[in-house]
């Protein structure tokens, strides 16, 4: 009777789940836990704390999440093998909202290669957790600008998912399809995956999962210039999200929201929904979405009129911290951009060419669409305006670039040709070795180690690292 007693609160779950109704959730969690824990059934209890980490999960708790799947995983792995792959799958995903894209990589990567040894040609058991898991992953490198990686995860549940035949598992794929063609700029083939997995949505019921091909959908719209429509979707995605008590990715939809806001000119509200934002990526510990957040606000703070310089600069160099520390290329490249415009604003002609130029090499990388035709437009505009008197003192750059990113060493090569304050550079080191001693009288050993600390962080994260000296004598 007791087993039965949990498998019946086990099975409400994934109705529920669709429905949204959390707190519904939560409550047949707890009583099935409890009985789980007083009959001693082990492989039971198992399930209950993939339940409880995805809930933890979507109550925007990440911590917690990963708290109940670790618990999950320390469990005898030959009794509750299909149990650690769906904890695999949740804390991948709560990895990922938390900003610690690394890690959701590897823990996906790795759910996806023991889904595959476990099904050999047939479909998996749990198709849901392995289109969600190569959905997740296919999100996770979208961020990082790992994009033909990305489409390849992006296909795997795609195939796997037409397969079944599973509405829910098709939205999930289709819905990051579309994201991953949205974050490289590519917004015609982002459409219709998008189109056809809201449509889902609202055909089958998936209430749970609507809000999400919503809002990429509205923010699609609005990078193609139809902003009524896209701002329509992107207040859906939030709303419902909100009805449906669902905290995680809040922060994003809303970062979504306001720069559907930003391009209609409503910058009171972009402003308004931007702080929200921040607020709530803060108060959920998601880095990524953070940033996002930050640099919405900037590109308020730039729009307003007369724009905001010191505040559009402080949250652009804000969010490009963040985009620097958790390796987000594409983010990095739009912190950047805007940077430029504030640079030009400020009547600093010499560091906006050399932030529109490092977005502009940072699009070409990874062939981003709609931003490297935005990117060229900028730095076509700057070159066409009279050349203003450069201040005596000119900043010199040093770019570093990993001998790992050769095609991105071509392009920062051509992009500052003839560009006598920007030096670009290959770092082949091995081992690394201190080959000059300070000048007498001088202790430089502090600075130097600081710099190369921070370089060499920028080069195992990104690939590259930018080092602004007085002169290239000091190089």
């Amino acid at each position: 009777m007791l087993e039965t007693a949990i498998d019946i609160r086990l099975e409400l779950r994934p109705p529920l789940l669709q429905l949204g109704r959390l707190q519904e959730i939560l409550a047949v969690s707890q009583e099935a836990e409890a009985l789980a824990v007083r009959l001693g059934d082990e492989p039971r209890l198992a399930r209950v704390y993939t339940y409880l980490i995805n809930y933890h999960y979507l109550k925007g708790e990440p911590e917690a999440a990963v708290d109940y799947g670790e618990r999950c995983l320390k469990m005898d792995p030959e009794q509750n093998r299909a149990v650690h792959q769906v904890a695999r799958r949740y804390m991948g995903h709560s990895f990922h909202a938390q900003g610690r894209y690394r890690r959701a990589e590897f823990i996906l990567r790795e759910n996806i290669e023991a889904l595959d040894e476990a099904r050999g040609e047939a479909p998996p058991a749990d198709v849901v957790s392995y289109v969600a898991s190569a959905a997740w992953a296919a999100f996770t490198l979208a961020e990082l600008g790992e994009f033909e990686l990305a489409l390849t995860y992006a296909d795997k549940a795609v195939r796997v998912a037409e397969a079944s035949r599973h509405a829910y598992s098709e939205a999930i794929a289709r819905t990051y399809t579309g994201l991953v063609w949205l974050r490289r700029g590519h917004l015609e083939r982002a459409r219709l995956p998008l189109e056809e997995s809201l449509a889902m949505c609202r055909d089958k019921q998936l209430t749970v999962w609507q809000p999400i091909p919503s809002s990429m959908l509205g923010l699609t719209f609005v990078q193609l210039g139809r902003v009524r429509e896209g701002l329509a979707l992107l207040d859906d995605g939030v709303t419902l999200t909100r009805e449906l008590g669902v905290k995680a990715y809040l922060a994003l939809w809303k970062a979504h929201l306001a720069e559907g806001l930003l391009a209609a000119g409503e910058l009171e509200r972009a402003q308004a929904v931007a702080q929200e934002a921040f607020d709530d990526a803060l108060a959920h510990g998601e880095r990524g979405h953070e940033a996002y957040a930050l640099r919405l606000l900037g590109e308020v703070a730039l729009a307003n009129d007369p724009p905001a310089l010191d505040k559009a600069e402080a949250s652009l160099r804000h969010a490009l911290a963040i985009a620097e520390e958790l390796s987000m290329r594409p983010l990095l490249g739009l912190c950047y951009l805007g940077l430029s415009r504030v640079a030009e604003r400020t009547g600093n002609r010499a560091s906006a060419e050399v932030y529109v130029r490092t977005a502009l090499a940072l699009f070409r990388a990874m062939d981003l669409g709609v931003w490297l035709a935005r990117a060229e437009s900028a730095l076509t505009t700057l070159l066409a305006e009279p050349v203003a008197a450069e201040p005596d003192a000119v900043a010199r750059i040093l770019f570093v670039v990993s001998h790992d990113e050769l095609p991105l060493y071509n392009q920062l090569i051509r992009e500052f040709a003839g560009k006598e304050n920007i030096r670009v550079i290959l770092d082949r080191r091995v081992v690394e070795r201190r080959t000059r001693e300070a000048p007498a009288g001088q202790d430089r050993r502090g600075d130097d180690r600081r710099v190369r600390t921070h370089t060499d962080s920028q080069l195992r994260a990104l690939g590259w690292s930018i080092v602004r000296f007085e002169s290239m004598t000091d190089a």
